[in-house]
Order: C-alpha cells, then structure tokens, then sequence
C-alpha cells in the first residue's frame, strides 16, 4: 500500500518535470540582443526593460554570473550584457564625452543582482566604475578617438 503511494507520487513528479521541459518559462532565455555591441541596441534595450518579463527574464539570466567576489560578479554581468567596445563609451558620472551608466536601468538591475549583506550600492557602483574605466585598454576595442576623426573625414 505505501510502496503503491511512492509510485504515484513519484510518477507524478515525473509527469510535472516533463510538462516543465515542454513548456520552457520566459524567464529561462537570455535576451536576444546580448552581447550588445552598439548604442542604438542599448538604446532600444534601455526601452525595452520596462516590460516586466524582460526584467525578470534579464535578473534572472544575471543571477547565474554572480560569483563569490563583487568584483567577479560585476564583470561577469557586464560582459554578459555588451562588448567591451561598448562599454568604452561609458562611464559612472558620464562625465569626459561618455554616456553616464549610473542612471541607466541596466545598471540598478546590476547593482540589485550584485547586492548581499556585506556589499553596499557605492561598492557594487565602484567595481562597475573600474570596469568600465578598464574597458578602451582591452584587446579588441576600436580607439574612440581614431573612429571620431575617420566620421569627420568622411562628413567633410
């Protein structure tokens, strides 16, 4: 009798698990656009984000990159969202000709994905700070100011 009572449940368990699989959440995939590699994608992702599933389909896909360290987990989600020559157009205050991060709605998912007990928002903005700072050194990004003066030349 008991042995008959595991059975069904665990059939029935079975049964749910292979719904689940037929059936795959929103939640599960990734944005399409990412890695996003220029302005205009972030632009329209920026818009985008104010869906509610596409915010919880993003926190969801960002918390699979955090890690032990804040810094990791930070470069984790930023890299997992644009290419570094994207991010060479940003930084924290948007001050020097670059677009400010820290009012952009990727950045308050990324700093609330980030967040636990020991770590506070001026930290997790720190090492998004760095990052982003780190960003037009790195192998692969087009130098900013060589594209800038190639746009002029051509416009003239």
């Amino acid at each position: 009798m008991r042995f008959n009572s595991l059975e069904n449940d665990l059939l029935e368990i079975k049964n749910l698990l292979k719904a689940n699989e037929r059936e795959p959440r929103e939640s599960q995939f990734e944005p399409k656009e990412w890695p996003m590699s220029s302005m205009a994608q972030f632009d329209c992702f920026e818009v985008k984000l104010k869906n509610d599933n596409l915010k919880d389909s993003v926190i969801q896909t960002l918390r699979r990159q955090k890690s032990n360290n804040l810094g990791q987990s930070v470069r984790n989600c930023l890299k997992k969202t644009a290419t570094a020559d994207l991010w060479s157009f940003f930084n924290m205050e948007g001050r020097n000709e670059k677009k400010s991060f820290k009012g952009t709605a990727l950045c308050s998912i990324i700093t609330c994905v980030c967040r636990t007990d020991t770590n506070t928002d001026k930290e997790i903005e720190s090492e998004i700070g760095k990052y982003l700072k780190s960003t037009p050194f790195k192998k692969g990004v087009k130098n900013q100011k060589k594209t800038e003066t190639t746009l002029m030349e051509i416009a003239d």
